[in-house]
C-alpha cells in the first residue's frame, strides 16, 4: 500500500505528526482573552468560516487524541504482555524517562514562564487563567503546576498525565483473560459513549481507547485496524460531514462518538491515503520524531499568537480575514517548532533527548 508496512506495523509512524497537527488545531479553535481587552472569538461571524473551523478543529482534529491513546495502549500491552507484576514494573520504569521526566520539565518551564509574565504585570492578558504564582510558597507553586484549573499548567500535558495513570492502573488487568479484557474495554466504552464515567481522573476517553488498544493486542496480536475494510473510511467521512451539518443538535455528542469510533477504525486507511503521495509521506516520516516536541512546546506560544491575530480580526466578518486569523497562528507555531527541533537535533541532541523523552 504505497510503501506502508503492515506486517512490521511501521505505518503508525506516518500518522504521528499529522495527528499532532490535529491537536494543535483543536487548541486553535477556542476564544482568547486578547491582552486584557476582553475575550475574542472567531466563531459566530460568518457561516462558511464557522463550518470550516468547526470541521478542522472539532471534527477532524478531535480524532487525534483517541488514536494516540489507542496506539499507546496497544504498544504498552504488547511490551508488558501477560508476564505479571515484574514486567508491569519494568514498563513503568521505562516510561519514567519518556513520559514523567518530560512532563515535569515542560510544566516547570511553563510555570517559570507564567511567573515571569505575571511579574511583568501582564497576568490579565497572557496568563489570565493561571492563579498568582508565589515562588516563596513552593507547595502552592507545585499545586498550580500540576493542577491549574483541573489540568497541568502546560494544559496539553493532561494527555501525558492520563496516559501515565492508565499505565499505573494497568496492574488490575494483568490477570484478565483476553475475553475478559475485551469485555472490560466494552463496558468502559459504553460508559464513555453514554457519558456515565464515574470518576474524574483518568478521563473516560483515555481509559477506553487505551484499553481498546490493549484489547487489540490481547485478542488479535495486532493493531487490528489495518485489517478493517476500506469502506470504513466512507462511514467516517459521512459522520464527519454530518457533525458539521447537525452541530448544536441534541444528538451531536452521540454522532461525534460514532465518528470517533469510525475514525479510529479508519486509522490505517488514513495512513495509506497519505502514503500515496511520496513527498508528503517522506516529510511526515522525516519529522515524525518532532511530534512530541511540537506537542510539548506549542502552548502557551500558540495562545500568544492567537491573541495577536484574533484581536486584529476582531471587527471583521470577512470569511477570508477570519480564516487567515484562524490559520496563521498554528502555521507560525508549527513552523517554528519544526525549525527549532531540527536545530536542536543537529546542535544539542542530548538536550533534545531530555526534553522529548529520548524521541
Amino acid at each position: 500500500m504505497s510503501g506502508l508496512n503492515q506486517t512490521r506495523e511501521e505505518w503508525p509512524d506516518l500518522l504521528r505528526l499529522p495527528l499532532m497537527l490535529g491537536v494543535v488545531m483543536i487548541h486553535t479553535y477556542y476564544p482568547v482573552n486578547a491582552f486584557g481587552s476582553g475575550f475574542v472569538s472567531l466563531q459566530g461571524r460568518d457561516g462558511i468560516a464557522d463550518a470550516i473551523m468547526f470541521f478542522i478543529s472539532q471534527v477532524i482534529g478531535r480524532l487525534s487524541v483517541p488514536v494516540f491513546f489507542y496506539f499507546s495502549g496497544y504498544f504498552y500491552y504488547r511490551q508488558i504482555g501477560t508476564r505479571g507484576v515484574g514486567k508491569w514494573l519494568a514498563g513503568l520504569r521505562s516510561r519514567a524517562s519518556t513520559l514523567l521526566v518530560p512532563f515535569l520539565i515542560w510544566n516547570l518551564l511553563t510555570l517559570c514562564a507564567f511567573y515571569v509574565i505575571q511579574q511583568m504585570g501582564a497576568s490579565a492578558g497572557t496568563a489570565s487563567s493561571t492563579a498568582t504564582i508565589d515562588l516563596a510558597d513552593p507547595i502552592g507553586a507545585l499545586h498550580i503546576m500540576l493542577n491549574n484549573n483541573g489540568a497541568p499548567i502546560a494544559y496539553q500535558f493532561w494527555f501525558i498525565r492520563d496516559l501515565m495513570l492508565c499505565m499505573v492502573l494497568a496492574i488490575v488487568t494483568l490477570w484478565l483473560t483476553p475475553k475478559l479484557f475485551g469485555a472490560l474495554a466494552f463496558v468502559v466504552g459504553v460508559l464513555w459513549f453514554l457519558k456515565l464515567w464515574p470518576i474524574t481522573l483518568p478521563t473516560s476517553p483515555a481509559v477506553f481507547f487505551f484499553l481498546l488498544g490493549g484489547a487489540a493486542y490481547k485478542l488479535d496480536g495486532s493493531l487490528l485496524v489495518n485489517k478493517f475494510p476500506r469502506w470504513i473510511v466512507y462511514g467516517y467521512a459521512i459522520c464527519a460531514v454530518a457533525e458539521v451539518r447537525y452541530q448544536g443538535s441534541d444528538f451531536i455528542d452521540y454522532l461525534h462518538a460514532v465518528g470517533i469510533l469510525l475514525g479510529v477504525a479508519s486509522a490505517y486507511w488514513l495512513a495509506a491515503g497519505i502514503g500515496r503521495f511520496e513527498r508528503v509521506k517522506d516529510f511526515f516520516i522525516r519529522y515524525s520524531g518532532a511530534a512530541f516536541f511540537l506537542f510539548a512546546c506549542h502552548e502557551p506560544v500558540l495562545t500568544i499568537f492567537k491573541k495577536l491575530f484574533f484581536k486584529a480580526a476582531a471587527g471583521s466578518d470577512s470569511t477570508l480575514v477570519i480564516l487567515f486569523a484562524y490559520g496563521a497562528p498554528p502555521v507560525i507555531v508549527i513552523t517554528l517548532a519544526l525549525l527549532i527541533w531540527s536545530m536542536l537535533r543537529k546542535t544539542m541532541p542530548g538536550v533534545l533527548g531530555v526534553l522529548t523523552g529520548g524521541r
